[in-house]
């Protein structure tokens, strides 16, 4: 229910319905051929999320095999409704005029929780998932990534700080200098899928 009442404000509020018109008037949005770039953002977050997936779907099929689905009936059916929520979340942005990869986070947290909540099932009734060596291997991979990416995200967060500050001090001189036509450098850093960096651009179609 939260849910939908949220997307009902998101579609609903007047600040959205005014942009979407703005856009559109603009001749800057085409929402049929934006359509195709929607999906193919969301197959790419699904793509991303494949090792999420393929750990849920392993781990649903395993309690299946070992007859465990009339034992926790309910925590199997809370399970799938989490993520249910998760994976709608991620499909109606779809149909909006926005689809930040960001969008993905709540099916990634949702899928995770419900990965989780079978893990607990198959770990009370002592059956092993996986084996130490992979476990130990998967970890060190992924804290090499994590790693890597936040490294990157940091440093871009770093410089994009010392580029805010550089622009702030520009405007402020040419304001002092009496210039009304403010001209100001875009940031070095551009957005990425650990980073989001909301810029001015040239385009005045862009939104």
């Amino acid at each position: 229910a939260g849910m939908c009442t949220g997307f009902l404000i998101l579609v609903l509020s007047p600040g959205n319905a005014a942009r979407m018109h703005m856009m559109e008037s603009t001749g800057g949005f085409d929402y049929f051929s934006h359509i195709f770039t929607a999906i193919g953002v969301f197959n790419l977050s699904l793509l991303e999320n494949l090792p999420l997936i393929i750990a849920f779907l392993y781990l649903l099929f395993t309690v299946y095999k070992k007859g465990l689905i009339k034992k926790y009936k309910q925590s199997i059916v809370c399970t799938l409704y989490l993520y249910a929520i998760g994976f709608v979340s991620l499909s109606v942005m779809i149909f909006s005029p926005n689809f930040p990869a960001r969008s993905a986070t709540v099916f990634t947290v949702f899928t995770l929780i419900a990965s989780l909540k079978l893990y607990y099932i198959l770990k009370k009734e002592q059956i092993t998932v996986v084996n130490r060596a992979f476990f130990y291997s998967y970890s060190v991979i992924f804290s090499l990534y994590f790693l890597i990416t936040a490294t990157n995200a940091l440093e871009c967060l770093s410089r994009l700080n010392d580029e805010f500050v550089q622009r702030e001090n520009s405007i402020k001189e040419q304001i002092a200098n009496g210039k009304t036509d403010l001209v100001v450098k875009p940031f070095s850093v551009v957005s990425s899928r650990y980073i989001f960096v909301g810029d001015i651009h040239a385009d005045s179609n862009y939104f």
